[in-house]
C-alpha cells in the first residue's frame, strides 16, 4: 500500500496540489465488522492503526509543505449501491 499511495502522493507533490489520503478501511463499518467476526474494540483498533499508517505515510509530504488530508473511510453500512435502504441521521 505504501508504494501504491506514494505514486499518487508524488504526482500531487510534483504539481503542487494537495491530496486526500484514504485509509484502507472501506469495510470498517461496525455492521460489516460484525459480519466479518471483528468485535467493536478490534474494529476500532484496526481503524486507529489505519489512521496512524496514513499519517506516517503523509508526514514527509506534509513536512515539505504539501497539504495531505487523511480521510478515515468507514464505508457503507450495507450495500452502498442500494439506495432503497435508507438510514436515519441517528443511525448514520
Amino acid at each position: 500500500l505504501d508504494r501504491y499511495f506514494r505514486q499518487y502522493l508524488d504526482i500531487a507533490d510534483k504539481y503542487g496540489v494537495g491530496f486526500v489520503l484514504d485509509t484502507p478501511t472501506w469495510r470498517a463499518h461496525p455492521d460489516w465488522g460484525e459480519i466479518l467476526g471483528f468485535s467493536k474494540r478490534a474494529l476500532a483498533s484496526i481503524d486507529m492503526q489505519a489512521v496512524s499508517w496514513a499519517r506516517a505515510l503523509a508526514a514527509p509530504y506534509a513536512a515539505r509543505g504539501m497539504t495531505v488530508l487523511v480521510n478515515g473511510v468507514v464505508g457503507p453500512r450495507g450495500d452502498g449501491y442500494r439506495v432503497e435502504t435508507v438510514m436515519t441521521p441517528a443511525e448514520a
